[in-house]
């Protein structure tokens, strides 16, 4: 298998640090708002590239964090009255759910930005003992790039570039070099968002998030680091400053960045009002296909998105909907239990009769294989599903003529070998369970307000129960009321 490294620009084979067992970071959402197509992009690439490493025979361990500590959080906390815990545990909730709708399967831990505080604190201590980050006289403390020789090696950007983007940093004056950038931002101020640290009273810079995240829960070396393509610079490049210049280790084998979402071939913004959240879109498009539509590009190029070409791509997912159906009708039809025909860890060696029928569709498997092996060229990998598709369809078509297919035999082989090329793309598949390391925390906002909501109601306010019963519902919780008070659980699926 080959994998394309942003590091080295070069497809090179993948050989993970510690044989078939694959440790892997994808940057997360920082939860201020409803997750857009550009998350979806995202997430869902990182799922693909999960499934298919699992499929492959790979144990793979996946983290994705949660930035709940940031600017943006705190301005919406102060303009909607409340706190950045309630902010941030509402928006990852949302996350999570329009997530599961796009069949993206969750973390095996979401760890929180301020879950994680204090071992930031002894990353920076320990930066600082070793020479690599210094304190300014305002208490916020800086990695000094200069210490660490190979800065720049992932983005290869010019140094001249790096420092005129460095000095955009505002209210970091102390800086020594424009490259400089903070592990610690001081806020003093006694009514400002912020943890004691022997500085002085702050909060973290975003990149010592990601790495403190990085080392507890995966340690000092991970195969695949992965996110956008916006975070290359200054983002990713500062996690190996830190990381490298902390542990003397190569942080990370495999950088994997995706493409941009453009709209009418410009880039996606609130700015330019040419945004879509994942929610609105599902009120038009089912899960599966806004995913299959943002499959057909390879991960690594722009998605050039509007409705339109959405709605005219959603043809394909009818194809394929149509082919699984005709099998499933025909093998209940033929008295099998479904569930007990397809096993995601059974991996191709179906025992297949030596058949005309099954040959053709082995070879749109095998193709399909090929692609996904170089570098997860899932449009090669798509155009071959949709051929399998059309092949099942054929026999749908001609059912009892000599160009059709009844053989039950053949059919059972041929639903296998479709769930199992659907599966590694996530395509029509049950969805993921809860897990998590912030699940927890999350658990715990929802308590607090089903709390808020009897006390509600024992004051007789119905209007404020209501209204936090539907916020609730939106977040995918089913609330249910007993006289010894509320209780909740998740939606199931539909």
């Amino acid at each position: 298998m080959k994998i394309f490294n942003t590091q080295s620009k070069e497809k090179e084979d993948f050989e993970p640090f510690e044989g078939h067992r694959v440790k892997m970071y994808v940057c997360g959402p920082t939860v201020y708002n409803d997750a857009h197509l550009g998350h979806a992009r995202a997430a869902i690439t990182f799922d693909m590239i999960r499934r298919f490493l699992e499929h492959e025979g790979y144990h793979v361990i996946f983290v994705q964090n949660f930035t709940d500590v940031d600017d943006k959080i705190i301005n919406k906390a102060a303009e909607e009255g409340t706190t950045i815990t309630e902010i941030s545990r509402r928006y990852a909730l949302s996350y999570l759910r329009d997530m599961d709708a796009l069949n993206v399967r969750r973390a095996d831990y979401h760890p929180l930005a301020t879950e994680t505080i204090p071992y930031m604190l002894e990353i920076i201590q320990k930066l600082i003992d070793a020479g690599h980050a210094y304190v300014g006289e305002q208490g916020d403390v800086f990695f000094d790039t200069d210490s660490f020789p190979e800065y720049g090696k992932l983005s290869k950007r010019p140094n001249q570039e790096m420092e005129s983007l460095g000095a955009r940093d505002e209210g970091l004056s102390e800086k020594r070099n424009p490259k400089d950038f903070a592990l610690w931002k001081a806020r003093p101020g006694e009514n400002e968002v912020g943890w004691e640290a022997p500085w002085g009273r702050g909060r973290p810079g975003w990149h010592i998030e990601c790495s403190a995240m990085n080392l507890l829960y995966l340690g000092e070396s991970i195969d695949i680091h992965g996110g956008g393509q916006d975070l290359i610079f200054p983002h990713h490049e500062n996690e190996i400053a830190q990381c490298e210049a902390l542990t003397g280790k190569q942080f990370v084998k495999y950088w994997i960045h995706n493409g941009f979402v453009t709209v009418d071939n410009e880039k996606m913004s609130k700015s330019l009002g040419n945004f879509f959240l994942v929610l609105d879109l599902l009120k038009e498009f089912t899960g599966d296909e806004i995913r299959l539509f943002l499959l057909t590009s390879s991960y690594r190029k722009p998605v050039n998105f509007s409705l339109e070409i959405l709605r005219n791509s959603t043809a394909q997912n009818q194809r394929i909907e149509a082919a699984l159906e005709f099998l499933e009708n025909k093998l209940r039809q033929g008295g099998l239990n479904l569930p007990d025909l397809y096993d995601d860890r059974f991996h191709g060696d179906y025992e297949l009769p030596n058949l005309e029928q099954l040959s053709v569709l082995m070879q749109c498997r095998d193709k399909f294989m090929t692609a996904m092996r170089d570098d997860f060229n899932t449009p090669h990998a798509i155009a071959q599903l949709l051929n399998a598709a059309k092949i099942i369809n054929g026999w749908a078509d001609h059912c009892g003529e000599p160009d059709g297919c009844d053989d039950i035999s053949i059919l059972r082989h041929a639903y296998v070998i479709l769930k199992e090329l659907l599966g590694i793309l996530g395509l029509y598949v049950r969805r993921g369970v809860v897990a998590g390391s912030a699940l927890s925390l999350l658990e715990q906002f929802i308590e607090a307000k089903l709390h808020e909501r009897d006390q509600a109601r024992q004051d007789k306010n119905y209007a404020k129960a209501d209204e936090i019963r539907n916020e609730l519902n939106n977040l995918g919780v089913e609330v249910k009321d007993a006289s010894t008070g509320s209780t909740w659980s998740w939606k199931k699926a539909t």
